[in-house]
């Protein structure tokens, strides 16, 4: 598992369940703008430290492209929930 390689296995549920929380708020943000903000914020950084970590530990660009897509799109909507 990757968590385990990377060598922070302890955060694997942890970031599973603000993933989800995450993706929750962002669902009730299409009713309330600043939960929203507040989710896809949270989420940009998951995406964005997930990203350092690939490539700190010598992922391709390739295998770090999910979390790179995923932090893009939060970016877009941080701007987007405004």
């Amino acid at each position: 598992m990757e968590f385990k390689r990377w060598g922070v296995e302890k955060f694997r549920k942890l970031t599973g369940w603000l993933e989800l929380l995450g993706g929750v708020g962002q669902l009730v943000g299409l009713g309330f703008a600043p939960i929203g903000l507040i989710s896809s914020l949270g989420l940009f950084l998951l995406m964005f430290f997930g990203s350092i970590i690939r490539f700190k530990h010598g992922d391709s660009a390739f295998q770090s492209a999910p979390a790179l897509i995923y932090c893009l799109l939060n970016g877009f909507l941080i701007y987007s929930f405004l």
